[in-house]
């Protein structure tokens, strides 16, 4: 064993590398796998191959992607790309039950694993047909490139279902599919991973997972009631909106009288438990004085989601636009 530092210059034949010191010398650009020279297979992301299946056929087009082959922990991962559309035939249906059959991308390296072979190919494994079928295991040395669902005879096409394993550069955010993935992974500390399926962005503190970013709910009005006297402005009700990464309420939109408010603490509305905030909150907001016109008066949002009304004169009407407040 060595250390490899590369590229070098040779010089009288030194120094000289072997495939597995420069696949060793590459992981260090490659996101972390479990073990310090391995990596995490999967394809480029946004490199996903156009693939098409038939009753009859499969195809693959161009890709390229990481193969962590891990015969050896020191073997270190494969660069592999397809410049060309693989072919291969679909296993006939089965006369009763649906079957799943998988395409996958492997690396034969006979001086690392025995096989007698030097090469990358495109794959495809049949799975068993049952009336429950599952996909069969990915092979070694292999990454799954996706699985085909065959129905049986008489049951239609079949269709394909990227696995979406996707592989980047050290450091790099890392989209991923499912809890079960995310379970799987190596990860480390400030490791970010984004689940498209939760809309989420989520780094690695020590042994969890905390949620970095999240779209905010949509604004709502679910849950606001309003006391005698007074009613959402109609065509801007007010409305609020919970920022959960945030942990946060932001306000919009504005409450009516029915004649006026009168001044002092005087009950506008009261908003519902999960939106209410955790201590009592302070706001200048926009009014309508009945005399003179326009102004600002203040706002009170206590724990229990009663919103207050504090003004030198009668009140018209008020808007809380942007007003935002810390949740519990």
């Amino acid at each position: 064993m060595a250390v490899t530092a590369i590229p070098i210059n040779a010089s009288a034949g030194s120094p000289a590398y072997s495939a597995r010191q420069t696949r060793q010398a590459w992981s260090a650009l490659m996101m972390a796998g479990p073990a310090p020279l391995r990596s995490r297979s999967g394809l480029r992301p946004g490199g996903a191959p156009t693939v098409s299946v038939t009753t009859t056929t499969w195809s693959v087009g161009p890709l390229s992607g990481i193969v962590d082959a891990a015969v050896a922990s020191v073997q270190g991962p494969y660069l592999v790309a397809s410049d060309a559309t693989e072919t291969g035939a679909v296993t006939a249906a089965h006369a009763t039950w649906a079957r799943k059959d998988i395409l996958y991308l492997q690396v034969d390296d006979t001086d690392e694993d025995s096989t007698g072979q030097r090469r990358g190919r495109v794959l495809y494994l049949a799975g068993t047909a049952a009336a429950s079928p599952s996909a069969p295991a990915t092979p070694p040395r292999s990454l799954l490139i996706g699985t085909i669902d065959v129905p049986a005879v008489g049951g239609g096409s079949p269709s394909y279902t990227p696995s979406r394993i996707w592989a980047v550069a050290a450091g790099g955010i890392v989209p991923v599919s499912s809890q079960a993935e995310e379970d799987s992974l190596s990860a480390y500390d400030g490791m970010v991973i984004a689940r498209p399926d939760q809309g989420v962005l989520k780094t690695r503190l020590s042994t969890t997972w905390r949620t970095i970013w999240q779209p905010p709910a949509a604004y709502t009005s679910s849950g606001i009631t309003y006391p005698g006297g007074s009613s959402a402005i109609s065509g801007d009700a007010l409305r609020y909106q919970i920022d959960a990464v945030r942990n946060e309420v932001e306000l919009h939109g504005g409450v009516q009288a029915s004649t006026t408010f009168t001044t002092g603490g005087v009950v506008i509305a009261t908003l519902p438990v999960g939106a209410r905030p955790g201590a009592l909150s302070y706001h200048a907001a926009p009014v309508a004085y009945t005399n003179p016109n326009e102004g600002t008066a203040r706002v009170e949002i206590a724990t229990n989601g009663q919103i207050s009304l504090y003004s030198r004169t009668a009140v018209a009407w008020v808007r809380l636009h942007k007003i935002r407040f810390d949740l519990p």
